[in-house]
């Protein structure tokens, strides 16, 4: 997961909740359906969003990614 573009950051000033969960699957389903995305947040991260929210967004993110084998 890198985080540099896709996700708006104000979205992310609360906590990490249904709302924002559904914003990254609809990410998800429309960018990549068979895997291959980078997702990020567009821009840089605003100062105002806990890093405890971007932690949950990533290990969301981890879960919810499709990843080749090695």
């Amino acid at each position: 997961v890198v985080i540099h573009g896709g996700l708006n950051c104000k979205d992310l000033y609360g906590d990490f909740d249904d709302m924002v969960k559904a914003k990254v699957d609809h990410a998800l389903e429309i960018a990549a359906p068979g895997g291959g995305y980078e997702f990020a947040i567009g821009g840089e991260t605003y100062p105002g969003v806990k890093p405890d929210v971007l932690i949950e967004l990533v290990q969301y993110v981890k879960e919810k990614g499709r990843y080749r084998e090695k």
